[in-house]
């Protein structure tokens, strides 16, 4: 024990707290990041991502209260204030004309939140309460999350997927390898994780992982999405490798309700 590690423990604690006061002085907000047809270039949906508007800090780093909301347990309440608020501002574009068939809105799920006992349940009611088009709704998740208890985990998925919602992989080849379970699994969109896309344009290894992945997605008919996305070149080499979709700082960064609302009049 010494000083340094009572002070990490302290701000833990106090973060924790600060947390729960967010929650429920509705602190957190949510911002949007499009996902753009590599042909086309037409937002064709977007990720949620979650942000912390502390009123003395200002914005916070996900990096910095994600993890404490996970070791707390918060994350549970927090993800489904998530999926309902999602849900209602998808519901707001629609009404306004602004999200078009086929179009996806893509929510992360923690591995805490999906192994919940009333997950799906939590799911059924906010989709009950609130109405958005059929199929307009997806949800990612990580490895992490397929990996443990597997059975449990198809059919979790195959529940919400007879529901109308759709799956994201997430951060595909950097946790544990999903390969044998992806001919299982309920999963319509293989997501290329940034740490690969970044240096696709000088490092040959990345290269081919991010071809590779790309191939197989299309071979097993999944879409594939490319994450991190911020140069032309990066974009080009995808559109080379067949990738049908990407995310990134080269179309737009994550940007509030507001301003995803006006990238969607330009397109």
């Amino acid at each position: 024990f010494n000083t340094g590690m009572a002070e990490r423990v302290s701000r833990k604690l106090q973060l924790e707290s600060e947390l729960h006061l967010a929650l429920t002085e509705k602190q957190f907000v949510l911002f949007y990041q499009p996902k753009v047809d590599v042909a086309s270039g037409e937002i064709i949906g977007a990720e949620v991502l979650l942000r912390w508007q502390h009123p003395e800090r200002g914005l916070i780093s996900p990096a910095e209260f994600i993890p404490v909301l996970e070791s707390s347990g918060l994350i549970v309440d927090v993800g489904r204030w998530v999926i309902r608020e999602s849900c209602q501002n998808l519901q707001q574009l629609v009404e306004q004309e602004l999200w078009g068939g086929g179009m996806r809105l893509s929510v992360n799920i923690s591995p805490r939140q999906f192994s919940g006992q009333d997950f799906v349940n939590d799911v059924k009611n906010i989709l009950q309460y609130v109405d958005i088009p059929e199929n307009s709704l997806d949800f990612e998740v990580t490895e992490s999350v397929v990996i443990h208890n597997v059975e449990e985990t198809i059919t979790t998925m195959t529940t919400l997927t007879s529901m109308g919602i759709s799956f994201s992989l997430d951060d595909f080849g950097t946790g544990y390898s999903s390969i044998s379970y992806l001919k299982r699994l309920p999963v319509s969109t293989l997501k290329v994780d940034y740490s690969f896309v970044r240096d696709i344009v000088d490092d040959h290894s990345d290269r081919v992982l991010v071809e590779t992945i790309i191939t197989m997605g299309k071979l097993l008919n999944l879409d594939v999405v490319a994450e991190g996305v911020e140069e032309l070149a990066q974009l080009k080499m995808l559109a080379d490798f067949g990738c049908h979709y990407y995310q990134g700082f080269y179309f737009s960064r994550p940007v509030p309700l507001g301003d995803f609302m006006n990238l969607l009049i330009k397109a």
